[in-house]
């Protein structure tokens, strides 16, 4: 049989080259002295009985036996069986064919000492061609060499295996320096991403911080402008309430100076009248005397005139006293809206003050923009009211200086001018 070709771990010993040798029991110890002669490589010879192994006769042992005293005359010319008898103490190792190399070199360095190197007899497992029996013999030296052979491949497996682990070491030393550089890199972000969560705490903190502020601030504004709102309500009430007082004294006073212009036409009228009897008088004084009855007439005349001129100025004066109530009404109103106002520029100064406290809080330029502005309208609203309140007092002024009885003297200045004139021409 031949000798495998890749010898491995797992090769078993049907794989080996096996010697088949048998003799019968009853053949003559000559028969496997020829048989070992002619074969120098066979290990030993079977022995059988009835096709079962009743010994093994290893090529050392037989002609150790035979160079003992008598050996040959003992045993060539006799049964092998008698060897066999003489060697009862003697067993074989017999193993399967399908047992491993590996398994059979143990078992057989497990034999006593004089016995180690002894052939090893393999039963095969399979059937046999032409009825030879399934039993071969294995030369220890043939196991040896294929134990030696399989530790070979074993140690080029193991030199392979062990460049292939170098090769692993040095990718896993690459992998180990590429992983601290990346638990390198880790580390270096883990730390911007304290930093950056450190960070996004205190943003956080300021944040809460201004959201506390702002809920603080508007508060704040809700209050004044709860405030502002009142009073700019109950200021436009007002402004509403005196704004139709102002339009009713308005009426009041065109139906009142619609009765001035009646009384203006009257008077103009009369003086139109004393104008002419003025002339009448002249041209009468300039005549004899004795048309003088034709100048009592006139006289009287004019005497009359002088009453309804004087009536016309009594009524012109109580015109006058009514449209000073009337105008001190107004006055009057006019003053309150002016209080009314500078409440209101009050409640915006305060508004200011809440808008310059709100721009201390948060600190931005647009609250003071707003502040600025506020505070240039107040102002200017100010100013409006001052000029009104200037205004008003002209207006007081010029009521006290202008009487209406300043203007009936002066009417009735003009006709006693004109009744003393024909007078003194006559």
């Amino acid at each position: 049989m031949d000798s495998p070709l890749q010898p491995s771990l797992s090769s078993t010993l049907g794989e080996l080259p096996l010697c088949g040798c048998w003799v019968k029991s009853t053949d003559p110890g000559e028969h496997v002295e020829q048989l070992f002669e002619q074969q120098p490589d066979l290990p030993g010879v079977i022995v059988l009985e009835d096709s079962r192994i009743v010994g093994v006769i290893s090529r050392r042992r037989f002609f150790r036996s035979l160079s003992k005293g008598f050996g040959q005359e003992i045993f060539l010319r006799r049964p092998i069986k008698i060897f066999i008898e003489q060697m009862q103490k003697v067993s074989f190792l017999r193993l399967s064919s399908r047992d491993s190399v590996q398994r059979a070199m143990q078992m057989a360095l497990s034999r006593p000492a004089d016995d180690k190197h002894e052939p090893i007899v393999v039963i095969m497992d399979e059937s046999m061609p032409s009825g030879e029996p399934n039993c071969f013999l294995l030369a220890f030296d043939v196991l040896l060499l294929a134990q030696t052979e399989i530790l070979a491949v074993v140690n080029c497996e193991i030199q392979e295996q062990a460049l292939k682990l170098e090769e692993e070491r040095q990718k896993v030393n690459q992998y180990a320096h590429l992983l601290e550089q990346q638990q390198a890199v880790i580390r270096e972000r883990n730390q911007q991403l304290e930093k950056n969560q450190a960070e996004l705490l205190e943003r956080s903190e300021e944040i809460a911080n201004l959201n506390q502020r702002f809920f603080q601030i508007g508060q704040l504004l809700s209050v004044e402008g709860a405030k502002a709102f009142r009073a700019t309500f109950k200021s436009a009430n007002a402004i509403c309430l005196n704004t139709g007082v102002i339009v009713t004294n308005g009426q009041l006073l065109n139906q009142e100076l619609d009765t001035v212009r009646g009384i203006s036409n009257m008077i103009e009228k009369v003086s139109q009248q004393v104008r002419h009897l003025a002339i009448q008088a002249a041209i009468v004084a300039n005549h004899d005397g004795a048309r003088m009855s034709g100048f009592s007439y006139i006289t009287e005349e004019i005497r009359k005139l002088g009453t309804q001129t004087f009536e016309a100025g009594r009524q012109m004066d109580l015109i006058a006293s009514r449209l000073e109530s009337r105008i001190e009404e107004l006055t009057n109103s006019a003053q309150t809206c002016t209080t009314v106002a500078r409440s209101l520029v009050g409640e915006i100064e305060s508004a200011r003050a809440a808008l310059a406290e709100l721009e201390q809080l948060v600190e931005i330029e647009s609250a003071k923009d707003v502040a600025t502005g506020v505070s240039g309208e107040a102002q200017a609203f100010v100013q409006r009211i001052e000029v009104l309140e200037d205004t008003l007092s002209e207006l007081k002024e010029l009521m006290k200086n202008k009487d209406s009885k300043y203007l009936v003297q002066k009417i009735k200045s003009v006709l006693d001018t004109n009744k003393t004139k024909p007078i003194m021409g006559s």
